[in-house]
């Protein structure tokens, strides 16, 4: 919860038949208050010559908590389906 090295996997690490490439990344706002709200949006393709599945995941970390948080928090999460060749965006509004 608070390893501050490399893991050996990442969370939800899997074989596939194919590779998604990330990109087009898009925050709604360079900075947020403490009660504001933020929209994440990324584009995900698949760059393979295989249909498959990607689950496309948001972390976050706060920068100064009052009181100790793990290094990375899990906020949301998509499983999409990829044709070859296909894109698809996905959109997070972390609470």
């Amino acid at each position: 919860m608070y390893l501050n090295g490399d893991p050996l996997f990442c969370f939800g690490h899997g074989l596939s038949y194919t590779e998604f490439n990330y990109s087009r990344l898009e925050l709604s706002t360079d900075s947020v208050r403490q009660d504001g709200k933020l929209t994440v949006r990324v584009t995900v393709k698949n760059t393979g010559a295989r249909a498959g599945e990607e689950v496309a995941q948001l972390y976050v970390h706060e920068l100064e908590p009052a009181v100790k948080r793990p290094v990375r928090e899990l906020h949301g999460f998509e499983r999409i389906s990829l044709s070859p060749g296909e894109s698809k965006q996905v959109t997070f509004t972390p609470g």
